[in-house]
């Protein structure tokens, strides 16, 4: 079963069953579906197999020293992320994805449970998609529209631990509910700090940032203005 994909919004649209694929060459495919193809669907938009979207539990791992990032996920199944240490990323310590225009990375996320981790200075140079220490960054070019549609969905990012120097914790883009709660972030000055927002949400909506335990460089205790 494929999946069609409007790619300016990365709007899901129709799905239809494969009956035959030939294959052209090293390049090309020609599939037959056993219905005719969505009428909306053009030149430009994309495909995905809706059959094979993977849930994923990622726990008791350590992540270090990575190049690009510590992790990307982009399945629409359950993802539980937990128990980790993500320790010196060179870019976000998470990546929730979403492309269909240039990596091709495939599947919107609906549930993803990001509890109990340790981030240490993560985000040591600003690397491709690298917004904050967990970045959801679907990237189309008219992401957001139309109104009211979200590419990702139900983010919750709670009881984990942020070992940081000052740069974003979270950057979402179209998804609707984040959740950051009862984490603890405890700030220091082992990089130069980006001096930006710890968040940064466009086309959200169901934002809750509470309950958090925040402390500066020199240990003091922080309020944010940004707890709901």
């Amino acid at each position: 079963t494929l999946r069609f994909i409007h790619a300016r919004q990365l709007r899901p649209g129709a799905t239809a069953k494969v009956k035959t694929i030939r294959r052209i060459d090293s390049s090309n495919l020609e599939i037959e579906f056993e219905t005719d193809l969505p009428a909306d669907i053009g030149v430009g938009d994309a495909i995905e197999n809706a059959d094979w979207f993977p849930a994923v539990t990622f726990r008791n791992n350590t992540v270090r020293n990575n190049r690009a990032r510590g992790s990307l996920f982009t399945t629409p199944r359950p993802v539980l992320v937990e128990g980790n240490t993500f320790d010196h990323s060179s870019g976000s310590a998470i990546l929730l994805a979403g492309d269909a225009n240039g990596w091709y990375e495939s599947g919107a996320c609906d549930g993803v449970v990001i509890r109990k981790n340790i981030f240490r200075d993560n985000l040591t140079s600003r690397y491709q998609f690298t917004n904050a220490l967990i970045s959801i960054c679907p990237t189309a070019p008219a992401i957001g529209k139309p109104e009211g549609f979200f590419y990702h969905r139900n983010v919750r990012i709670e009881d984990n631990v942020f070992e940081t120097f000052d740069v974003p914790l979270v950057s979402a883009v179209s998804t609707d509910g984040v959740l950051f709660r009862s984490n603890t972030v405890r700030y220091n000055k082992n990089y130069p700090g980006w001096e930006k927002p710890p968040f940064n949400f466009r086309h959200c909506a169901n934002v809750q940032i509470e309950k958090n335990t925040v402390y500066d460089a020199d240990g003091k205790p922080v309020i944010w203005s940004t707890d709901l």
